[in-house]
């Protein structure tokens, strides 16, 4: 019986804790970096509103993936980086910026997978 209750004990602890994303080898390193400190700097939504995540793109040819404040920050905003982590553009914001190096983002991207989401 004892045996039992500690196994019981066992699984509610390890129930209760938060598992971490499992991330695609293909995933750069900086990128995982980039999504474990994005996650520790926004802000969850309530409600029907699509939250915080971070999404990889085919885009211009290369994979790029966007961190996306999500609609409960109300001029909030979006950042296009390249596997390296550099910075290509920002979309969104209070702006309502749309292109990323010249073109339209949302008509010339083809998501890949979401990463991330709150």
């Amino acid at each position: 019986m004892k045996n039992a209750m500690v196994l019981i004990f066992a699984l509610l602890v390890l129930c209760q804790c938060e598992k971490q994303p499992q991330y695609d080898d293909e995933v750069p390193k900086c990128i995982v970096d980039k999504i474990e400190e994005f996650k520790q700097g926004v802000t969850s939504c309530d409600g029907n509103q699509v939250g915080p995540n971070v999404i990889s793109y085919n885009f211009q040819g290369e994979v790029v993936y966007v961190f996306s404040q999500g609609q409960c920050v109300a001029d909030g905003g979006a950042q296009v980086v390249d596997e390296e982590c550099e910075e290509l553009c920002n979309l969104g914001t209070i702006l309502g910026l749309v292109e990323c190096r010249g073109e339209n983002f949302a008509d010339n991207a083809v998501q890949i997978e979401v990463l991330w989401q709150d």
